[in-house]
């Protein structure tokens, strides 16, 4: 058999197992525990999975956001319901899955059983793996890809020594609490020697005396582990009055302790809703000091994160770490997929750099009007002088819903410089009034530039003559009074009291707004 049918029957084979898996996980939210019919799926989930088993080598699949995979070769990439799967699995940290040919109906009914429970109670739980371990389930395999490994701890638990069931490579068994406690004191002393005035010499040995037991102590302290850990070593490195040698050592530490596992746990930490309000703190100041060495799984994280909450914290870490990401968003930008670019203008936007506006200018003509839009809250968020040519290019959009958040966002500015293009706007011959719309926002954006510059081509506006008595000018009038009223001061009221036809209609009822306010804000009576 080639290698092109091998690969084809081993995707069958596999989409017939998963399957199977799946209907055995629907089947388990809708009989109660024990019920008759859930021993009949597992039968039939095991039934599914025999030719897997048997047919092919015994082997890790990738587990990826858009299914699976072997040798970075998709399997069935278009089947949705393996996709679906894949994406609960990956919520429940797994990356690999190894299932070996004695697995029971047994065993599939309890992994069945681990994966119904949701992400936060697994995790709370100890996280699958763990759970797997506990319950003795020996043929499935949670981010193992080595199979001595396995056979290694597979010889261990028939010894009487169970050791590593879950299948995380190295890693002694959770429940070991003697052991934990020693390694954990350990570190705890050697975490609070290392805070300590040292020479050089005592740091590196420290260091090393530290990395011997940091993957145990990492393991079995998860997030807090890794917080206090790393995040002094970052602090360390970054330290200006520290020697070379030390920051240096601290850097090189961090290198060999940031593997993909650690880097796994701490982004996806940073969509767990169960963290503490100083957690959150200190894993953001931990992200933002890694900077290059976690970008980019961040960035795949951000992308594929649905919740626009959860993605607002990938956001605003990966926007605290500046210009040292730009190189990595402007390949996000040239990205063809709209998302993934609108992303990273908000992360450009909210980097707050003003070195960030030539990537955001190679956004300006994206076919997305999604883009464009989260593009003039980027360039908002800049302020600079420098936005207001590319907010007054938005303000002339294609789509025509662009024009009024351009517009506000020149307002927002608070320039000076913006007020010149904004008059021009409001003088700009409109005889239909095609253009009122647009015209409305520049005397709200005047307003909003809170700056006593405006209040001249507003007033002049307001005493405008309405000769065709036209009702989209009278509604710009009454529009450019109100603005008066928030601008203005005592020495306006004069002013006001001589605008022309000002005894009803809008025109009216925005002078006595407008007086009012101007009276209350002066105390004027």
């Amino acid at each position: 058999m080639d290698l092109s049918a091998k690969e084809h029957t081993l995707t069958i084979d596999l989409e017939t197992a998963l399957t199977g898996l799946i209907k055995l996980i629907k089947a388990l939210s809708f009989y109660p525990p024990g019920h008759p019919a859930l021993a009949k799926a597992a039968e039939e989930t095991a039934t599914a999975f025999q030719p897997l088993l048997e047919r092919h080598d015994t082997c890790p699949y990738h587990v990826t956001q858009k299914g699976f995979s072997l040798d970075a070769i998709p399997l069935a990439p278009n089947n949705k319901y393996l996709a679906s799967l894949a994406l609960k699995l990956l919520e429940r940290r797994v990356r690999h899955l190894l299932f070996l040919p004695e697995l029971t109906d047994h065993e599939l009914l309890a992994f069945a059983e681990e994966l119904t429970k949701s992400a936060a109670q697994l995790l709370a739980e100890g996280g699958l793996p763990k759970r797997l371990a506990d319950r003795q389930i020996r043929s499935i395999w949670i981010n193992e890809t080595d199979l001595q490994v396995i056979q290694n701890n597979l010889r261990e638990f028939e010894n009487g020594q169970p050791k590593n069931l879950a299948g995380e490579t190295g890693q002694k068994p959770r429940w070991e609490t003697a052991e934990t406690s020693v390694v954990v004191t350990r570190m705890q002393d050697f975490l609070e020697e290392l805070k300590e005035p040292l020479n050089d010499h005592e740091y590196a040995q420290l260091l090393q005396k530290i990395r011997h037991i940091a993957r145990e102590f990492l393991r079995q302290t998860g997030l807090n582990g890794c917080l206090a850990l790393l995040g002094l070593l970052e602090t360390h490195r970054q330290e200006s009055q520290r020697s070379s040698s030390q920051r240096d050592a601290a850097t090189a530490a961090i290198g060999s302790l940031l593997t993909a596992e650690i880097r796994d746990l701490l982004v996806d930490c940073v969509a767990e809703k169960t963290l503490k309000a100083s957690q959150q703190r200190a894993l953001s100041r931990l992200l933002v000091g890694l900077g290059l060495k976690i970008a980019t799984p961040l960035l795949k994280r951000m992308n594929a994160e649905r919740n626009t909450i959860t993605r607002r914290h990938y956001t605003a870490i990966l926007a605290a770490m500046g210009e040292c990401i730009f190189e990595l968003l402007q390949t996000e930008i040239a990205n063809k997929t709209w998302y993934v670019v609108r992303n990273a203008v908000t992360v450009l936007g909210e980097s707050q750099l003003e070195s960030a506006l030539p990537l955001l200018n190679k956004t300006i003509t994206h076919p997305e009007v999604r883009v464009r839009r989260v593009l003039i809250r980027a360039l908002g968020a800049i302020g600079s002088s420098s936005v207001i040519p590319l907010l007054l290019r938005l303000s002339q959009d294609k789509n025509a819903e662009l024009h009024q958040p351009a517009i506000m966002a020149l307002g927002a500015l608070k320039n000076p410089k913006a007020l010149p293009p904004l008059v021009s706007i409001l003088k700009e011959f409109d005889f239909g009034g095609k253009k009122t719309e647009l015209k409305t926002a520049t005397i709200q954006a005047l307003a909003a530039t809170k700056s006593p510059q405006a209040i001249i081509p507003l007033l002049k506006f307001a005493r405008r003559r309405n000769v065709f008595k036209r009702k989209h000018i009278e509604g710009l009038r009454a529009e450019a009074i109100m603005a008066l009223g928030q601008l203005g001061n005592d020495q306006l009221l004069p002013l006001l009291t001589q605008i022309p036809n000002a005894h009803k209609g809008p025109v009216g009822k925005a002078l006595k707004q407008a007086t009012a306010q101007l009276q209350k804000h002066h105390h004027v009576s």
